[in-house]
């Protein structure tokens, strides 16, 4: 018989955060010794499906998991904290791939093998770009290395647009940017929606946003951030591509708000659901939303294509943007075992296929065909598969962090047009040579900066190194 399920809100260091208590009867005990486990997630489009999987996985194995879910900037800040105390809240490391170096390289968290001998890497599994692997040699993601950690989503950016303007408009699903600017303007001419075009431009105080979304533009166009990365680390954004993307990024925000630093991921979804604007570049994890006619203005309205290329010869602009699952360093035995099995049951075939009927994005490349989808969840996966042979790595270096937070503003005064793209990409390209050069490639958190911030009851921990933190917009340095 299965017991009620207890779902509560719990608030702790002045950070809310929802505890999910899944108490079902065990249908079998996969750990005698680790009965409950406890990890952290983002609030996220994806994470009500990543709910529902945690509930399976604790009907089936009877190990609950008291899940604390987190908005993104504090996802890091909490990791961070837990690695500097004697004892680990968390049994399982959540944190986005732009850290996976990092964490790595600390030994913040231990490779598979060291947890179990036998471990076998499933081939079905990405790798994202090889994220998922380090090199300590290299000291850089390479297949020759460990296998630190599994993909938890498949997330990359889709293309959406409005099936119902483009069809009245005669338009075409465009290829390329020259093709979706011209249907933007088009669309302006007509006056049939308020916005012809809308990305996230926000600056994020801790990990990325407008960075992750021009990642995608700058590898439409051939471009990178660094020469050779792993051994030529020499800055190459002033490139032709990487000054070619900025001016696309600006051109396209000029048909999007005005306030350009309101307009976060939660944002551009808000207002494609509301029938407010009529294309978007987002991740894939939101296409679930889009048809649905409980969450969507427009449901039945909305199209999914692959995101669109600098040129007619060039690649479409395909970023990896997934979440790390990984075992953390200074667990018992007992604890270690239990992570690793909560890992590779999530990674599962039947637990991957779950994971897409239920909404998120799958990271096998075995379980689409046989999952039980709707036929909108099977349009936008289509979609998605296409794109997965274009994937390129994100930003996922030891000094993620520093770049992040100088890619972040550099990159937002471009979109909100305070300065030229060329003039922006010239200076940020300037911050990554001092960050580069500044960096001993060895990460130590007693040579970060940390500042308190406060907003309201909450207070947010916001870590820096070879730069002085800042609180986030709407938050006060606490004194």
């Amino acid at each position: 018989m299965m017991k009620d399920m207890k779902w509560r809100k719990v608030g702790v260091a002045g950070t809310a955060f929802i505890a999910i208590l899944a108490t079902l009867l065990p249908t079998s005990i996969a750990n005698a010794e680790v009965t409950k486990i406890t990890i952290q997630t983002n609030q996220s489009p994806w994470v009500e499906a990543y709910k529902k999987l945690i509930l399976d996985y604790t009907k089936e194995t009877g190990v609950q998991v008291d899940v604390r879910v987190l908005p993104y900037p504090e996802m890091r800040p909490a990791l961070v904290a837990d690695i500097q105390a004697s004892n680990r809240t968390y049994d399982v490391y959540q944190y986005d791939e732009l850290f996976a170096h990092e964490f790595a390289a600390n030994k913040w968290v231990k490779p598979f093998k060291q947890v179990d001998p036998n471990f076998k890497l499933d081939p079905n599994i990405g790798s994202y770009g090889n994220f998922i692997y380090w090199n300590a040699a290299k000291k850089f993601s390479d297949p020759n290395g460990d296998v630190m950690s599994m993909p938890l989503n498949g997330n990359t950016n889709v293309f959406l647009y409005r099936k119902d303007i483009y069809e009245k408009l005669d338009l075409k699903v465009p290829t390329t940017w020259d093709e979706v600017l011209a249907n933007a303007a088009k669309i302006k001419d007509a006056n049939l929606v308020k916005y012809p075009y809308v990305m996230r431009t926000q600056a994020a105080a801790s990990g990325s946003s407008v960075t992750y979304d021009y990642t995608h533009i700058l590898a439409s166009y051939g471009g990178k951030y660094f020469n050779k990365e792993g051994e030529d680390w020499n800055p190459v954004l002033k490139s032709k591509a990487g000054v070619a993307a900025a001016t696309t990024m600006r051109n396209l925000v000029k048909y999007g708000p005005t306030a350009t630093n309101t307009i976060g991921q939660a944002q551009v979804i808000a207002l494609m659901l509301a029938g407010d604007a009529a294309q978007a570049h987002t991740v894939f994890a939101a296409a679930n939303q889009m048809n649905n006619p409980a969450l969507s203005k427009v449901a039945g309205k909305i199209g999914f294509a692959v995101m669109p290329k600098g040129c007619a010869t060039c690649n479409p602009g395909i970023v990896s943007g997934t979440f790390a699952l990984s075992v953390p360093t200074g667990l018992s035995a007992e604890r270690e075992k239990a992570s690793l099995s909560y890992i590779n049951w999530i990674l599962s075939k039947k637990a991957q296929t779950k994971f897409a009927e239920y909404g998120g994005i799958p990271t096998r490349t075995d379980v689409i065909a046989d999952a039980n989808l709707t036929s909108v969840q099977r349009d936008y996966l289509d979609v998605y598969q296409k794109g997965m042979k274009y994937v390129t790595s994100n930003v996922r270096y030891l000094f993620s962090a520093p770049m992040l937070a100088a890619t972040e503003v550099r990159l937002a005064a471009i979109a909100a047009g305070n300065i030229t793209p060329s003039a922006g990409i010239r200076a940020l390209d300037a911050d990554l040579k001092k960050i580069v050069s500044g960096f001993d490639y060895s990460m130590n958190e007693s040579r970060a900066t940390t500042i308190t911030c406060t907003k309201a009851k909450r207070e947010l921990k916001v870590t820096r190194i070879g730069v002085d933190p800042k609180c986030p917009p709407g938050w006060t340095l606490k004194k």
